[in-house]
């Protein structure tokens, strides 16, 4: 998301955009067996169980052609989060097997929030938000696209990942940025009460077995009548862990004159 989450958070210092973060700043629930690579088009077309497929929310059909996915791994992050009472503590293995640290801040309910820090608590996820990928990158971008005034959806935001998550944002001239999901909901509160929206106008999914992963590319519109505008593309990778899909980390670029979104991450109408 820009960021003020997945992308008008990404233009401001460090906020999230999923997108607009960095400028500034989504299937069955059983597991599929592999197959060969496919290429499908148009937006209505279901994501395949393994393979690539192209879609535009709200645009026109067509075929594209992904990168190669981006390894989840590909950024250190110097030190565990620390618990709601302030220690580094490992943790359970998660639902999807992984051990992890549990998220930083307020995330276990009860205390309230340390002064100036956004209260995000823990509960039960969304069935149809977990149940795909397609499910998953469609609450990814409804949780920030909220009215100034309106009730915030960072409970339910929590509830789309795994507890070892980390956000990464690369800007328009390269620097990067990492948040826990605490830091992210942080860096970009002050963007969604200023008022952005930020939607999805292309997607590349590369699917296999319980693996997947998606190049979504973004717009951002900020300020006053939306005049501001912005794009770039959320990488994002997630796993099936035989009951849920979980978004285990999620990287995102800024476009610029330096850094063009390549063509096969537009809609086939805005290719040169």
């Amino acid at each position: 998301m820009t960021s003020l989450r997945p992308s008008a958070l990404r233009s401001l210092p460090p906020l999230v955009s999923w997108a607009a973060l960095a400028g500034c700043a989504p299937a069955a629930r059983a597991p599929a067996a592999p197959a060969a690579a496919a290429a499908v088009a148009g937006p209505s077309a279901p994501a395949p169980t393994s393979g690539v497929a192209a879609s535009a929310p709200a645009s026109p059909g067509g075929v594209a052609a992904a990168s190669a996915p981006t390894s989840p791994g590909g950024v250190a992050v110097a030190s565990a989060p620390a618990s709601p009472g302030g220690a580094v503590a490992s943790a359970p293995a998660s639902p999807g097997g992984v051990a992890a640290a549990p998220a930083p801040g307020p995330s276990q309910g009860g205390p309230p929030a340390p002064a100036g820090r956004v209260r995000v608590v823990t509960v039960p996820p969304r069935p149809e938000d977990v149940a795909s990928v397609e499910g998953l990158v469609k609450a990814f971008y409804e949780v920030v696209n909220v009215p100034p005034e309106g009730a915030r959806q960072w409970d339910r935001d929590r509830t789309l990942y795994s507890p070892h998550i980390r956000f990464i944002a690369i800007d328009g001239k390269g620097k990067v940025s990492v948040w826990d999901h605490q830091q992210l909901v942080e860096s970009t509160e002050p963007l969604v009460a200023q008022g952005f929206r930020e939607r999805e106008i292309w997607r590349v999914t590369r699917r296999y077995g319980n693996m997947a992963h998606v190049d979504s590319t973004y717009e951002t519109l900020r300020g006053p009548g939306g005049r501001d505008v912005s794009r770039g593309v959320n990488s994002i990778d997630a796993y099936f862990d035989g009951g849920r899909w979980w978004i285990a980390s999620v990287v995102w670029q800024s476009e610029s004159a330096r850094y063009p979104i390549p063509p096969e991450l537009l809609p086939p109408a805005s290719r040169r």
